[in-house]
């Protein structure tokens, strides 16, 4: 919304000022009048005073006769006596007759200087009334001009609102234009922008996966061309020794031989390139690891340096690298030469040897936690007891196994996904496992279930949730036990 700054007209304040000054002019006006009233009380008292002296003073003038309201009978009789009594009377209080004398002078004097004053104080009076009614029409005038304000100032006021409302609407107009024009230019460069980011990013998760395949490939063939140029290496003195005219055929044949037996390597190559394109990505299988066993490994509250972890046919040696992440000391160990070699290259403590061959090496009680991953699907039943039984044997108390192996209760895995690798002997049904392993003798045996296949599950009523469930469940599980 536009904003415009326009000074406003206070009316109200204005309407204030001219109100208190009225109200003062009124007071005086009633001041005014109430002097009226005491100067006609005043002039009463004046006259009602002099009356007083006037009494007074003819009353305190010389008798030598009676008062006419003595000349009659019998009073006139008495007259020739009243003479000689007015002048024996005159005589003595002639001192007080001068005292009140003097007196009624003084007071006829302060009245006439009242009067005096009065008459000051009237012109004064007269003079205040005549400015009080120039007042008066100057107020009578103001108030007339102040309506006049008043109405001017309402009518700009009006004016001025309007205008601003139709300053307001106008900008405002404008500029919801403008912001819906910019909006939909930046849209449209964001929406390019982004398009943009996301085709570089696809392009480029694209080069990195690529590279980052063919650098896998380089290093799976540089483990192998190390392992075949060591073969290669050792058939060439052979035949050096053959024409350097060695004559110890028994030897040389037992040389051969054993050469020969290293010809496996070929099929160590081979699962490493079946792993790496059914098993799915490093970074992958460590997150899924991460998630699904770590809490169990934190249970059970051992010194990370201090810990004693086997990992069974650990293979490409992910959950080495996840134990390593978090500072465990964990050792591997596996029967594919290229997979050792692959993990001790990337600084992992790996050996190739039998792995119930090394159980059967270890002390008992000597061992906190053995996993294996896709490990005993591999193994003979035969095999598979004396694995877990050696485990047993080697574990501490309180310590933990895990193994997990594909789920056959997942038909798709059962039928088909479990054949990809031509290793694997026969699927291994979860409630023989767990009663497998609870009778060599481990406790708390629990089976967890992994890896459901989620965004391909159908809707619908239970005939769908049955078809998920035997279908779309989880592609494997993981059978876990302590040692009492």
């Amino acid at each position: 919304m536009l904003e415009i700054n326009i000074p406003s007209i206070n009316n109200r304040e204005i309407k204030g000022k001219i109100i208190s000054e009225m109200n003062f002019l009124q007071a005086q006006t009633t001041l005014y009048s109430q002097e009226n009233v005491i100067w006609i009380n005043i002039q009463e008292q004046i006259k009602y005073f002099q009356g007083f002296i006037n009494t007074a003073k003819s009353r305190a003038e010389t008798r030598d006769s009676w008062p006419n309201s003595l000349n009659k009978f019998p009073f006139i009789l008495l007259k020739p006596f009243g003479i000689i009594f007015f002048k024996i009377f005159n005589f003595l209080f002639k001192d007080q007759r001068e005292v009140n004398f003097n007196i009624l002078s003084a007071l006829e004097e302060s009245v006439k200087l009242n009067q005096i004053i009065l008459e000051q104080i009237k012109s004064i009076t007269s003079t205040s009334q005549e400015e009080l009614n120039t007042v008066k029409f100057i107020s009578s005038d103001f108030q007339n001009k102040y309506k006049n304000l008043e109405n001017k100032i309402n009518n700009l006021e009006q004016k001025h609102s309007q205008e601003i409302n139709n300053l307001e609407q106008k900008y405002s107009e404008k500029i919801n234009n403008l912001e819906q024009k910019y909006s939909e230019k930046i849209n449209n460069l964001e929406q390019k922008h982004t398009e943009k980011i996301n085709s570089l990013e696809q392009k480029y998760n694209v080069k990195t996966n690529n590279l980052e395949q063919k650098q896998e490939d380089i290093f799976y063939k540089t483990i192998y061309f190390q392992e075949d140029l060591i073969q290669q290496k050792q058939l060439i003195n052979i035949f050096l020794n053959q024409l350097s005219g060695n004559k110890n055929k028994k030897v040389l044949n037992q040389q051969i031989k054993k050469i020969g037996k290293g010809k496996i390597n070929y099929l160590d190559s081979f699962y490493l390139a079946l792993e790496n394109k059914f098993r799915g990505k490093r970074e992958d299988i460590k997150e899924q690891q991460k998630r699904d066993y770590l809490s169990l490994l934190q249970k059970l509250n051992i010194d990370s340096l201090e810990s004693q972890i086997l990992d069974i046919g650990c293979g490409r040696g992910e959950w080495l690298e996840v134990l390593k992440d978090y500072k465990y000391s964990a050792k591997g160990i596996d029967l594919n030469k290229i997979m050792v070699s692959e993990c001790c290259a990337r600084g992992f403590d790996v050996i190739n040897q039998d792995c119930v061959d090394y159980l059967k090496s270890l002390s008992k009680e000597s061992l906190n936690l053995i996993t294996g991953f896709h490990l005993i699907e591999h193994l003979p039943f035969n095999i598979l007891w004396e694995l877990l039984a050696e485990s047993l044997r080697t574990l501490k108390s309180g310590g933990l196994i895990i193994f997990e192996t594909p789920n056959p209760d997942n038909v798709l895995v059962g039928s088909r996904n479990f054949y990809i690798d031509p290793t694997h002997r026969n699927p291994l049904p979860s409630v023989m496992i767990k009663f497998l392993v609870e009778s060599i003798g481990f406790i708390n045996v629990e089976i967890m279930n992994l890896h459901p296949i989620s965004d391909q599950k159908i809707d619908g009523g239970e005939l769908a949730q049955r078809f998920n469930e035997y279908f779309y469940c989880s592609q494997d599980y993981a059978v876990i036990g302590y040692k009492p």
